[in-house]
């Protein structure tokens, strides 16, 4: 192979590299979304509608919390690649949040809570 051949190959080589690592940064998904920001749901939980507030710092998550009966300053939890995890403590109770992060705008999963028999009731947000 000629010096030209070389060059050729190696700007090839590059190009490919450049293209597989905009690939993987595409691919990335919601494991690269924040979810700081105020989200709003619905579902079958006897209190919603609702209304989430969160702050997220690395894969930790904290804020507050209401709905139609309850109110909560007291929201932690962690995500871990596509997924959420809240628990809601009501002093008396606490609700318990699992969650499937579809993209920065969407979360769907379910809550369940001891003061309902942990009945999973599906829901869904979006900010």
């Amino acid at each position: 192979m000629n010096d030209i051949g070389r060059a050729l190959t190696r700007v090839a080589v590059a190009v490919a590299v450049m293209a597989s690592a905009a690939c993987d940064t595409q691919v990335a998904g919601p494991t690269a979304v924040d979810l700081t920001g105020t989200w709003t749901g619905t579902g079958s939980y006897p209190n919603a509608p609702f209304e989430l507030r969160l702050i997220q710092t690395g894969n930790t998550l904290r804020g507050s919390y209401s709905d139609r009966l309850d109110t909560s300053s007291s929201v932690t939890g962690s995500r871990d690649a596509a997924a959420i995890a809240l628990s809601i403590d009501f002093g008396d109770a606490k609700l318990n949040v699992e969650g499937t992060i579809d993209d920065g705008r969407h979360v769907r999963g379910t809550m369940r809570t001891s003061a309902l028999g942990n009945t999973p009731y599906p829901f869904a947000m979006t900010r």
